[in-house]
């Protein structure tokens, strides 16, 4: 609960050791951040408790979550404006990599668990103060800060958003409407977490745009890469005002960091900077076609890994253009569709496989319903793997809510408009879209009224027969654990967003605060399950309501 209403980890800014392990033995605790509403303030404060038969049960959670839940809701829009400036003030110092350093410890003769005084906290508080600092900043090597944002951040398009592990990661990109010279979002980076349910009218997001080392763009692309796979590579872009732009930027999301890598390889560097579309395949090899300015079609790799350029064969390629959708696909091809060129928007009845294995192109033709030309839209992969999805896009003439949504078969090449429920969005162009679970998340662009759509927007593809737009997002962690009628698609479109809002997000969010609740009490309880495991009275003083 504690992580939840700060955005950090229990004691992320202190050494996991001995002395951390008394500490929470003599009953210190993390400092409640400024701003959290009472009731949750005393609801986090039981389940510190030393004593565990003094803690909440998961039922008395869910109850008071739910009692809490429903105060706000009652609040006017002014206080709670009020409110969410006074906690976007909070600001978070991610600290260095060796805090987060695995050990293992055999700590003995510990004393009895027990609830700390007001002086011992505070003492504890302000010795972590004196003692951990932010690390230094360079050019080279940024540390990030954060501050919870809980109003809505500015709108945005031609972004880039991308999934690492459990947060989305959404940089760059300019406020609506289109225009030549363009200006800036005020968040230039921020992300999501989706390890834990949300409801699309009231997410949650992470500013991180202090001290980002990128300057302000737009039309960029970004992956993951590297060796374990959790560093975010930015590549292209079109910078404000008379910034340098480096060609690739990395982000290492593991500590918070910003670097600008040192890649060898062909001198040949890729000519197309803008609005392509990021692919990542195999080994952390990131494919990049095309792009604008000028209108090229070559195809550079760049591995994530070895940090290296070489280039791929351009025989059979698709035309010059941009603003295309790709999808890196189970028989290790790479289909890319439409797009936008020197003569305008390019037809959906051709599309483009390059195999990445044996480094060439083929052309396909498509039939059934077709959508018409159209670039800068999105494309996932369906979760039968036998399907692409598109999202969106520009046209010579505006699509309205029931052209945006296509799915090509691929084993015959086959378009079709899917089944769909649920309240159909607007379309959306200069978008970015991510598979997450069973959902197609669509995030920002242009094209909607916030009157009308929200900012996140949630295609539930777990149906194949009929897709579902909803609100409410399940994390896959917690999806096996509701009851199958309180999926998105097997509501009526009318009670999908009232039905699942109030149900199936109460019984996900109430499961993950149950476990949440002991994270704290976990790193002490640890240790003494260790050296009183044997001993079956002590077992039970120090489990946990999640455990029960």
């Amino acid at each position: 609960m504690w992580e939840i209403s700060s955005g950090q980890l229990p004691f992320c800014n202190h050494e996991h050791d001995y002395n951390l392990a008394m500490n929470i033995v003599n009953g210190v605790r993390p400092r409640i951040v400024p701003g959290t509403p009472l009731e949750y303030d005393n609801l986090i404060k039981q389940c510190w408790n030393a004593d565990s038969l003094k803690r909440p049960n998961i039922n008395t959670l869910l109850y008071k979550i739910s009692e809490i839940n429903a105060s706000f809701q009652n609040i006017s829009d002014e206080s709670q404006a009020n409110n969410n400036l006074n906690k976007s003030n909070l600001e978070i110092n991610y600290t260095s990599k060796m805090l987060f350093t695995s050990k293992v410890h055999q700590f003995e003769n510990f004393p009895e668990p027990r609830n700390a005084t007001e002086e011992e906290q505070e003492g504890f508080s302000k010795r972590l103060s004196k003692v951990f600092k932010p690390l230094n900043i360079n050019s080279k090597n940024v540390e990030v800060k954060s501050q919870l944002i809980t109003y809505k951040p500015d709108l945005r398009y031609a972004h880039t958003a991308t999934l690492i592990e459990d947060k989305i990661y959404i940089l760059g990109g300019a406020v609506p409407p289109r225009a030549d010279n363009g200006v800036s979002p005020k968040e230039t980076f921020l992300y999501l977490d989706v390890s834990t349910p949300f409801r699309t009218n009231e997410v949650k997001y992470i500013d991180i745009s202090n001290n980002n080392a990128v300057p302000s763009h737009r039309y960029a692309i970004a992956t993951k890469g590297g060796a374990n796979n959790s560093t975010l590579f930015l590549y292209g872009g079109d910078n404000f005002g008379n910034q340098t732009m480096e060609l690739v930027y990395t982000f290492d999301a593991q500590h918070s960091t910003w670097s600008v890598p040192k890649i060898t390889g062909d001198p040949d560097l890729p000519k197309g900077t803008k609005y392509m579309f990021p692919v990542i395949g195999n080994n952390g090899l990131f494919y990049l076609f095309g792009g604008s300015f000028p209108y090229v079609n070559d195809m550079h790799i760049l591995d994530t890994i070895n940090l290296s350029w070489k280039k791929a064969s351009s025989i059979g390629a698709p035309s010059n253009r941009d603003g295309y959708g790709a999808v890196f696909l189970p028989n290790k091809k790479i289909i890319y569709i439409g797009g936008y060129g020197p003569n305008g928007f390019l037809p959906l009845n051709e599309v483009f496989l390059y195999d990445t294995i044996n480094n060439s192109w083929e052309r396909k033709e498509t039939d059934g319903i077709v959508p018409t030309p159209r670039a800068t839209l999105s494309a996932v992969l369906g979760l039968d793997r036998q399907s692409v999805i598109i999202f969106g896009g520009d046209s010579a003439t505006p699509l309205s809510r029931e052209l945006a949504l296509y799915v090509l078969n691929l084993n015959k090449f086959r378009w079709r408009v899917p089944g769909i429920s649920g309240k159909i969005p607007a379309s959306r162009s200069f978008h970015r879209a991510l598979l997450i679970g069973n959902y197609m998340v669509v995030t920002f662009g242009l094209g909607y009224m916030r009157e009308d759509d929200n900012d996140i927007l949630l295609l539930d593809i777990s149906n194949n027969d009929e897709y579902a737009w909803t609100t409410s997002f399940v994390p896959p962690s917690l999806t096996s654990q509701l009851p199958t009628s309180q999926s998105p698609t097997s509501q009526s479109p009318t009670h999908s967003s009232s039905h699942s809002n109030i149900n199936t997000t109460g019984v996900a969010i109430g499961i993950s605060i149950g476990v949440i609740c002991g994270i704290a009490l976990t790193v002490g309880g640890f240790f003494l399950y260790k050296q009183y495991k044997n001993r079956k009275e002590r077992i039970k003083a120090i489990s946990t309501p999640g455990n029960e």
